[in-house]
C-alpha cells in the first residue's frame, strides 16, 4: 500500500503548495483513490509535480462535508470521468464555523457540487470490496474535540452544534496492514480506534489524518489522548487539523508511535515475506 499526502496544512518541498486542508492519494494492490481533496485546486497542482494521475481515481471518498476537504472535488469530477465520490448523504447539508461572537462563516461544501449525480451514499458500514470498507457509526463519547463547540449545522430553521452525523472514516486492510483513515476525527480518534476494533475485532496497524485538536486541548487531556492511543500498540500518522502545539505535545508521549504528515509525504506499506 502506497500513501501519498497531495495537501496538507504545511509543505517542507518548495515545489509543493500547502493550504489548510487534507488530500491523500491511495494505492493499493487493487485500487486507486482519493481521500479527500483538501480545500482548492491544489490538490491538481501538486499531484502532477508527484507524479500521481488522478484520472486514474477508481473512487473518491469525502471524510466529511466540510469545505477544506471537498473544496477540491469540483475539479476531481472533471479530471475524472468515471470515479464515484462515496460520502454520508448528510454531508451535503450547511455547515457553519465561528469566527466570533457574531460571525458564522459557512463551512460546507459548493452548492454545485451538491449537484453532482457520482455520488454513493455510505451507510453504518460500507463495503468497497478488496479490504476497503467504510463505517460512519462512532458510538464512543470520550476526548470529543472542545473544537467541535464552534461548528454548527443549519436544520429546522435554526442552527445548532453539529453532531458530525457526516463524518466517516474508511479502512483499508491488505495482508499484514490494517489502515484507517480518518479526515477530521470531530468524533474523536480515541472513539474512531476504538470503534473499528468493535467492528473488526482487532486495532488497526496504522492510523492517518487529523485529530482536530489544534482548539488546544489541556495538556493533561493531551496526556491521557495519547495514552490511550499507545495501549493500541498502532502507528499514528497526523497533520492537519492536529494543530502544531497539540502535535509536539503528543509526539512528547508517544514518541515513534506519532509521525508528522506534511504536503507531499510518502508512505509506503510492504508486506514482509515470511
Amino acid at each position: 500500500m502506497r500513501i501519498t499526502t497531495l495537501v496538507e496544512n504545511v509543505s517542507t518541498d518548495p515545489l509543493l503548495g500547502s493550504e489548510h486542508g487534507l488530500s491523500l492519494w491511495i494505492e493499493t494492490n487493487t485500487k486507486k483513490i482519493l481521500f479527500d481533496s483538501g480545500a482548492t485546486t491544489l490538490f491538481e497542482k501538486n499531484a502532477e509535480v508527484l507524479g500521481v494521475d488522478l484520472s486514474t481515481a477508481d473512487f473518491a471518498v469525502l471524510s466529511h462535508g466540510h469545505w477544506d476537504h471537498g473544496g477540491g472535488m469540483n475539479r476531481f469530477l472533471a479530471l475524472n470521468e468515471k470515479a464515484p465520490i462515496y460520502l454520508k448523504k448528510s454531508a451535503l447539508g450547511s455547515y457553519y464555523s465561528r469566527r466570533d461572537e457574531e460571525t458564522l462563516a459557512y463551512a460546507g461544501l459548493d452548492d454545485e457540487l451538491k449537484e453532482s449525480d457520482r455520488f454513493i451514499f455510505s451507510d453504518e458500514h460500507t463495503d468497497l470490496g478488496d479490504g476497503a470498507f467504510l463505517f460512519g457509526r462512532i458510538e464512543g463519547k470520550e476526548f470529543v474535540p472542545e473544537g467541535n463547540k464552534t461548528l454548527y449545522v443549519e436544520a429546522d430553521g435554526g442552527m445548532g452544534i453539529d453532531p458530525f452525523e457526516h463524518e466517516h472514516c474508511l479502512g483499508i486492510e491488505e495482508g499484514e496492514e490494517k489502515v484507517l483513515f480518518s479526515g477530521c476525527s470531530h468524533l474523536g480518534i480515541v472513539n474512531i480506534v476504538e470503534q473499528y476494533r468493535m467492528l473488526r475485532g482487532f486495532y488497526p496497524t496504522r492510523v492517518i489524518g487529523g485529530f482536530h485538536l489544534s482548539k488546544i486541548e489541556d495538556v493533561h487531556t493531551l496526556k491521557k489522548i495519547a495514552m490511550r492511543l499507545l495501549e493500541t500498540g498502532t502507528t499514528f500518522y497526523t497533520g492537519h487539523c492536529t494543530g502544531e502545539a497539540s502535535y509536539r505535545i503528543l509526539k512528547e508521549y508517544m514518541q515513534e508511535h506519532l509521525e508528522y504528515l506534511p504536503t507531499g509525504r510518502v508512505l509506503e506499506f510492504t508486506e514482509e515475506l515470511p
